[in-house]
């Protein structure tokens, strides 16, 4: 159900591959980036070369386990009884390709706190991508958005009809409680489990007030909408992946902080990019201020973004580079 965030063309919010070493920028030194990690920023480490503090790409280690996610965002689509229609249904809902930015948030979370790959956060993020999934499926429906394409593909409801979209959905929800669950004996489950409970309720709130307040000019109503429709599953994967680390208490408060301003600032954009390229939509932000004044908005809500990165105590065994540079690339 999030307001429509693959439109306009906007690649660059998802980190491409990146290496642990990189040459410099200002003197070409191949061994003078990577090879530390920076004591106090996220997003900068001066060359050993020559001094240079161009900003470092960050080892995001969600691009190094890529196709093993996918692997199981596929396998974990049926079980023996499920109808072929509902497979066929739900997969073209999860497997056209897409930016797979909810589980990028949860991994690199858990590589914020803990600094390396937390295995037991891989099922957390398959699961946020189902929730995500089931969303996108409801909200393209005809008595929601009526939308008959996305990502280039015919939706859901119009491949296989508006019955089958509605039951691939309620299916999508299911199994990605009980992909969060199968075999989790970690003591991070029922925590992660319970943001994901809170993500899927507050995405059918939002929905109903992006129904009720379409066309509004209000900024303060469709703050909520975005914060509920958007904001919400970007919080469950930021703090399922901490929960995953062992994060402490001001970790989490941090990590949703973060997810909060990002998720807000991720629909600015959107909301930014369509109207610059005259798409009309119902509930914009655009609708209540100028784009001037939205790009501003947005500018703040990646500061505050960046801010919480950078919070006292917290994450002084991670990278929070991968998290950085993903907002950072919000900025249009």
């Amino acid at each position: 159900m999030p307001n429509k965030t693959t439109r306009g063309g906007r690649g660059s919010d998802e980190p491409k591959d990146r290496h642990a070493k990189q040459a410099c920028k200002a003197c070409g030194s191949a061994g003078g980036r990577g090879s530390d990690e920076p004591k106090d920023r996220h997003a900068r480490q001066a060359c050993k070369a020559c001094g240079s503090s161009e900003p470092r790409p960050p080892r995001a280690i969600f691009e190094t386990i890529r196709a093993e996610f996918e692997t199981l965002l596929s396998d974990g689509l049926g079980f023996e009884d499920t109808p072929p229609m509902l497979r066929k249904a739900v997969a073209h809902a999860v497997l056209t390709p897409g930016k797979r930015l909810r589980p990028f948030l949860c991994i690199s979370a858990a590589e914020a706190v803990a600094g390396r790959l937390v295995r037991h956060a891989l099922p957390y993020a398959v699961a946020i991508e189902y929730l995500h999934a089931y969303t996108l499926i409801h909200d393209d429906l005809p008595s929601m958005d009526n939308d008959r394409t996305r990502r280039g593909k015919p939706t859901v409801w119009v491949k296989f009809g508006e019955a089958n979209a509605i039951l691939a959905g309620d299916y999508l929800q299911g199994l990605a409680f009980e992909r969060a669950l199968f075999g989790n004996t970690q003591p991070s489950a029922i925590l992660a489990v319970g943001d994901l409970a809170e993500a899927a309720t507050r995405v059918v709130s939002g929905q109903v007030l992006d129904l009720k307040h379409a066309g509004t000019k209000n900024r303060f109503k469709i703050h909520q909408v975005h914060a509920l429709k958007t904001a919400a599953l970007f919080e469950a994967a930021a703090k399922m992946g901490g929960h995953a680390a062992g994060a402490t208490r001001e970790e989490i408060f941090a990590l949703e902080t973060y997810a909060t301003n990002f998720g807000h600032a991720f629909q600015i954009a959107d909301d930014i990019s369509d109207a610059e390229n005259s798409e009309k939509k119902e509930l914009s932000i655009c609708n209540a201020m100028s784009v001037v004044r939205a790009r501003k908005e947005l500018a703040k809500h990646v500061e505050a973004a960046l801010e919480a990165l950078q919070t006292p105590g917290c994450f002084k065994k991670g990278n929070t580079a991968p998290l950085a540079t993903v907002a950072e690339n919000v900025r249009l």
